[in-house]
């Protein structure tokens, strides 16, 4: 990304987190934990694949992330019924 817009990695870490509040990592955790939280609720597929698709390696990790993120289970968002 810094390559893509002509900064130096360091210059554009300082930028980015001045600009969004938060760091490119922290960003990107952020937007794909929603892109879960969205799967959960409105696609019926499983868990693992979820995790899978967006990167996760090991449903561990995965559940301990979306728990961390959203203070409650993965399992609060899968849709009932």
């Amino acid at each position: 990304m810094s390559r893509t817009a002509g900064m130096n990695t360091s210059t554009f870490k300082k930028m980015f987190k001045q600009i969004n509040g938060q760091s490119i990592y922290d960003y990107l955790s952020t937007h794909r934990m929603d892109e879960v939280r969205n799967r959960l609720l409105h696609i019926n597929e499983s868990i693992k694949r979820i995790a899978l698709d967006l990167g996760f390696s090991a449903l561990s990790n995965f559940s301990k992330a979306f728990k961390k993120q959203f203070l409650v289970p993965h399992s609060f968002y899968r849709r009932k019924g």
